[in-house]
């Protein structure tokens, strides 16, 4: 196998390395965890969540808009408790990108969607900041994917080009995007299907 022309690894985390910190299904057990009305729920996520995942909002704020805006027989801490310990890494993910690291002699950086709270707790607790040479989350740079200028960052920060990255996401959509901005990228399925891609691919 020849050397790999690629430099760095640059992928999501939700979905990727970890569960998801917020989505539909989590909504769903939430609400029907805690007895809310689903439809409420989301009317007032739509209009919160762009602002909390670009970092305009912290959780509580959020938490407070969405859920707390009547009086609830459960206090925020623990609902806030409840959403991060949903929250799972994904079994030989981690394990895969550290190999990778260090079998390639490759950086790792994290571009990820993602709002403030859930972001400190996943760093802590799935050692993220050990394994990752850089991080860019959404509610730190006040962009999110699509926005391209979220990858041009991540590229500024490794003092990369596209060419010399692999991206991968387990949203299509995100995957395709980044491939248009000459990135390779590669939509995440499995571990062990992208540990079959990375192999092919040198690394």
């Amino acid at each position: 196998m020849g050397a790999s022309p690629y430099k760095a690894i640059f992928t999501d985390v939700v979905g990727v390395i970890a569960t998801n910190g917020w989505d539909t299904p989590l909504s769903e057990r939430m609400v029907e965890h805690f007895s809310l009305n689903q439809k409420e729920i989301d009317d007032r996520h739509h209009l919160m969540f762009d602002s909390y995942e670009r970092g305009n909002l912290t959780l509580e704020d959020y938490l407070n808009w969405t859920v707390f805006y009547e009086q609830r027989p459960f206090s925020l801490e623990e609902l806030r408790q409840w959403i991060f310990d949903q929250a799972r890494p994904l079994p030989g993910a981690y394990d895969l990108y550290q190999k990778v690291k260090a079998r390639g002699g490759i950086k790792l950086a994290l571009v990820s969607n993602e709002g403030a709270g859930l972001t400190e707790d996943r760093v802590k607790r799935f050692r993220l900041r050990e394994l990752a040479d850089y991080m860019v989350f959404s509610n730190a740079v006040g962009m999110r994917k699509p926005d391209p200028g979220i990858w041009k960052l991540a590229l500024s920060l490794a003092a990369l080009t596209p060419r010399q990255v692999i991206y991968i996401d387990d949203r299509k959509m995100f995957a395709d995007f980044a491939g248009s901005l000459g990135f390779t990228a590669y939509q995440h399925t499995s571990v062990a299907e992208t540990e079959k891609y990375l192999a092919s691919q040198g690394l």
